[in-house]
């Protein structure tokens, strides 16, 4: 049997979210939703770790926000999920936290929340 961790959400956002990232993660694990987020769960290596727990999630949470957008940790984790949101195994969720009407997003980053056909 696999004793390898599965999670029910990865959550991605850059260090200004910080407090957003944890108000949901302790909304979601209060109704027993399985949730990874660096640093909390970072587990030797950052990179892998990181790597590694998306692999291991069922839904991916982005915060999106102007300055998650141009974050090059952010855009690196959608990355790396993308391939796994195109072959089915993840679901991408982007969680909008701005509060103006339209938020500046790069290029880069809607390529990577716009639901792939």
């Amino acid at each position: 049997m696999n004793n390898e961790t599965i999670y029910d959400v990865f959550i991605s956002y850059e260090h200004e979210s910080k407090m957003i990232a944890d108000k949901i993660c302790a909304n979601l694990e209060k109704n027993t939703i399985r949730c990874w987020y660096a640093p909390r769960d970072v587990i030797g290596d950052y990179a892998s770790s990181i790597v590694s727990a998306i692999n291991k999630s069922k839904i991916f949470i982005v915060i999106l926000s102007s300055n998650s957008s141009r974050s090059p940790h952010v855009l690196n984790e959608i990355e790396i999920a993308y391939k796994l949101i195109l072959d089915g195994k993840i679901q991408i969720i982007p969680f909008k936290v701005d509060n103006e009407g339209s938020i500046s997003i790069t290029p880069v980053f809607l390529f990577y929340i716009k639901k792939p056909k």
